[in-house]
């Protein structure tokens, strides 16, 4: 955690600087801010996605030393909606009337002591509102809910939702959380009315949206890819082609290019083997395919001539895929999951993220 928070502070640092020796630093207004926050075992939950203080509430600074010459705390609420009409206000554009959330530029530059006593938060299975002394919150998918008493419980350890004593002032805030919450209503008798349709275990095709093809299942089966690539020009290529594995596992596979060459890596139980083509892309079209055999041998060819091999102990023992995740994996063709970055020894050397001047044909895949 205090590395992570360094290294924001490092890259805050690098955009600072590269303002300033550009001249741009005393006319850019800086936001800092985050999705949500995190918990670190408080409550017994670590990670995200309640509405507990640690996962809700996040930084807001903004600085700009002609806008703002004293640096100041200002007490207050305030949400993600309304950091729009905030930037608009800011910069002396007009706000729209359609665009939700407050503007809170008032209270930055001290022409008012508060904006809004209030604020509603919502994540796909619930809806909270805080005031400065109560927080409440429902979740129509069983009925369930939270209250606290802030000013007597700010750890927000005694629920108070089933409490006769406490009626009157949840049923105030449930009101209040209806005129914003159009859906609430109906949510409260029928469950609710907005959640997202479940996922669907799919492959992706660069530049072809979602495809609503079931992954292919690789456990104990062999594995062939055959793809085509133009390349133009004669800078190297380098970037991910074809992959089923995400961070967090120790099976799966990668077809990349690295500086003009095509790569097959397999993770077996967290060990790599490598095939390494002994040939380099030249300008055109070149079709190209790896292969895992039954017996593990790893095989690219160009042009259907073998130029690299490899061995692995066998196939995939399991299917690629977390299983608190997705059962059955996804796979990515021309894509980038956002999590791979931690596993780049797992493709060994370095990786650019993004295929350049490539276009991927994907013309065949069976096992």
């Amino acid at each position: 955690h205090y590395g992570n928070l360094s290294f924001i502070d490092e890259q805050v640092g690098k955009i600072l600087s590269a303002l300033e020796k550009k001249g741009e630093l005393d006319r850019t207004i800086i936001i800092f801010s985050s999705d949500h926050g995190s918990h670190l075992g408080d409550h017994d939950l670590i990670h995200k996605g309640t509405h507990y203080d640690t996962s809700t509430r996040v930084p807001f600074v903004v600085w700009n030393p002609r806008l703002i010459r004293r640096p100041r705390v200002v007490s207050g609420f305030a949400g993600h909606v309304d950091f729009l009409p905030t930037i608009l206000s800011l910069v002396e554009r007009p706000i729209p009337p359609e665009v939700e959330g407050k503007d809170l530029s008032p209270l930055i530059l001290k022409k008012a002591s508060s904006v809004q006593d209030r604020v509603i938060i919502e994540i796909r299975w619930g809806t909270a509102i805080i005031t400065n002394r109560w927080k409440m919150s429902i979740y129509p998918r069983d009925g369930d809910g939270d209250l606290y008493d802030l000013a007597k419980d700010p750890y927000e350890l005694h629920n108070l939702f089933y409490s006769p004593e406490h009626e009157k002032i949840k049923n105030t805030l449930l009101n209040e959380m209806k005129a914003v919450n159009l859906h609430l209503e109906e949510e409260l008798v029928k469950g609710p009315t907005q959640r997202m349709p479940p996922p669907r275990q799919i492959y992706w095709k660069s530049g072809a949206g979602f495809n609503p093809k079931p992954a292919p299942n690789f456990q104990g089966k062999k594995i062939r890819i055959k793809t085509t690539i133009n390349k133009i020009g004669r800078s190297p290529l380098n970037g991910i082609l074809v992959h089923q594995v995400r961070s967090q596992e120790t099976n799966g596979y990668v077809f990349y290019v690295e500086d003009d060459r095509p790569i097959m890596s397999v993770l077996i139980w967290g060990k790599v083997f490598v095939a390494v083509s002994s040939v380099r892309l030249l300008p055109g079209k070149t079709v190209f395919e790896c292969i895992l055999e039954e017996d593990g041998t790893i095989v690219i060819r160009l042009n259907h001539r073998v130029v690299g091999q490899g061995k692995a102990p066998g196939v995939l023992p399991v299917q690629p895929g977390h299983p608190d995740v997705v059962p059955c994996g996804q796979l990515y063709i021309g894509q980038l999951p956002d999590d791979y970055q931690e596993r780049k020894h797992f493709v060994s050397g370095s990786l650019k993220k993004n295929l350049k001047e490539v276009f991927l044909s994907f013309e065949e895949l069976a096992g």
